[in-house]
């Protein structure tokens, strides 16, 4: 047996030890009972009202030996919100404050991360003769995200300064992503074309930068914030992940919207009998 083939032998015993081990940690602790709740240790649900500043996430966990779980909110989109991690050993039950001011921070730090990362994408458009599709369309991925950020900031009040950036950020959005769809849509030979307009977009992103990253260091001072509002949508709604890590294993799932019901009037009932207050 040649060296090189020993080698391969010894490799992929090595994977397969450490895939055994990966998956002995994960049958060990076990995670269940997942919940979301207006109170610690309070009933689940599904639809909170706008101004609340806090919910929980409580989940059980059995058998656990330093283990690492981590809870993560994702916004519409995969949008990151929340994250918090811990290590847990033994058996009982865990609960993690997903606060507004915490989700505020981190939409805002998305927002400031998908801005440059536009930036430097456009740039990259602009300067190269190959790849300049792939760069474009990493811009409009952006700027989605941007998009998204923006739209769930804009429900909280963050003070007038503050909402002036966020407007200044969905304007110059709306001209960058019309700029970044005329240059994807033109024919692939179109290259020069393509980069041109790539230059065009260094205006508005760098708007939306200098804005994005001021809006970054002034949540960054503020406190006591709500949980951005999502609306009823159910694609909307923000979803609450309970992983184990070392070895990553998504282990539980649980959605949840901040929300107001909808207000029917219904005239002929009375004096106007007004449901879903």
């Amino acid at each position: 047996m040649s060296d090189r083939i020993r080698l391969g032998v010894v490799l992929a015993g090595l994977l397969a030890l450490g895939l055994g081990l990966a998956r002995a940690a994960v049958a060990q602790v076990r995670l269940d009972e997942l919940r979301v709740s207006a109170r610690p240790g309070g009933e689940s649900a599904e639809r909170f009202d706008p101004g609340i500043r806090a919910v929980y996430a409580t989940f059980r966990y059995r058998e656990a030996s330093d283990h690492r779980i981590a809870v993560t909110v994702l916004a519409r989109g995969g949008l990151i919100a929340f994250e918090a991690a811990q290590r847990y050993s033994g058996s009982g039950t865990a609960t993690v404050a997903i606060d507004g001011t915490s989700v505020c921070r981190q939409l805002a730090g998305d927002l400031e991360e998908a801005a440059l990362a536009a930036r430097a994408n456009a740039e990259q458009a602009a300067a190269q003769q190959h790849g300049v599709q792939e760069y474009l369309s990493a811009v409009q991925q952006d700027l989605l995200v941007v998009e998204q950020a923006a739209a769930l900031l804009g429900t909280v009040a963050l003070g007038n300064a503050n909402a002036g950036r966020l407007a200044s950020i969905r304007v110059a959005s709306g001209e960058a992503m019309r700029l970044v769809r005329r240059a994807i849509g033109l024919a692939p030979g179109e290259v020069d074309r393509k980069r041109a307009i790539a230059a065009e977009l260094q205006a508005p992103l760098q708007e939306i930068a200098a804005n994005a990253m001021q809006l970054t260091r002034s949540v960054a001072g503020l406190s006591d914030l709500p949980i951005p509002e999502t609306g009823l949508h159910p694609h909307a709604s923000y979803t609450v992940q309970v992983r184990l890590q070392d070895p990553d294993y998504l282990a539980l799932s649980a959605e949840f919207s901040v929300a107001r019901l909808p207000t029917l009037v219904l005239p002929w009932l009375g004096r106007g009998t007004v449901f879903g207050r």
